[in-house]
């Protein structure tokens, strides 16, 4: 499949967001370009000199100050010129040619979250954990005030279809919030991100997550492989 992929970079005081940015420029086999959000604050030195790489491929929205992720994902999805819209956090790497790997099993109606694994930031290096593939829904009654759905984990799922080709591509209820992918048709369908009745932070996964399921469309979960071996993939910080 082609097309032009708009990589979303929601930022607020964000040490690894240049790393993550410089990694997203390197490994992209296609036409893309990387939007990232600067939320009320700028990533300098200590001489007060830009962080982020030099490149044509880079654009900046910064805000004065700051009006949180949802109205940062807005802001940048506004002036995307993308077929494809890819959201991730500041502290995330990816895997060689992730962009198209992805497009590649991307229908008009889905999002498709990658496999992922946690991320030594630092050494901007793969821990030897387990990847995680699934999350299930849940909705505890914990507190009155804070009566919400969740993403959990699902480590059971996602060793009963580890090494399985006809799971590679597969549903899942909900997932993490660190990345996802979509059509720029799909994200338009959907509205963008709702400013109010969430704060400005939480639920992401959620909202569009559910969108999608109940609109028809699919919530998937990337596990194919790329040559050499490397997974299509994003290592969150954590």
């Amino acid at each position: 499949m082609t097309g032009k992929v708009s990589v979303i970079i929601p930022s607020r005081n964000e040490q690894f967001l240049p790393r993550t940015v410089a990694d997203i420029l390197a490994k992209a086999a296609g036409e893309i370009e990387v939007i990232a959000v600067l939320d009320g604050y700028w990533p300098t030195d200590g001489d007060n000199h830009l962080l982020l790489p030099d490149d044509k491929r880079l654009h900046i929205i910064h805000r004065g100050e700051p009006r949180g992720m949802r109205a940062a994902i807005n802001a940048a999805a506004g002036i995307a010129t993308g077929d494809f819209l890819m959201k991730t956090d500041a502290h995330c790497m990816f895997a060689e040619g992730f962009d198209e790997a992805l497009k590649a099993d991307c229908e008009d109606n889905w999002i498709v979250v990658p496999r992922r694994y946690s991320l030594d930031a630092e050494l901007w290096e793969r821990r030897p954990k387990e990847p995680i593939d699934y999350h299930y829904l849940d909705c505890p009654m914990t507190n009155p005030e804070y009566f919400q759905f969740h993403g959990v984990v699902w480590n059971q799922r996602g060793r009963e279809r580890r090494d399985n080709p006809e799971y590679d591509i597969d549903d899942t209820m909900s997932w993490q919030g660190s990345m996802w992918f979509m059509s720029r048709k799909h994200w338009d369908r959907l509205g963008g991100m709702s400013e109010e009745g969430y704060g400005t932070f939480s639920q992401e996964p959620q909202e569009i997550g559910l969108k999608t399921q109940l609109g028809g469309g699919r919530l998937v979960v990337n596990k194919k492989t790329l040559p050499p071996k490397t997974e299509v993939v994003s290592l969150r910080h954590r």
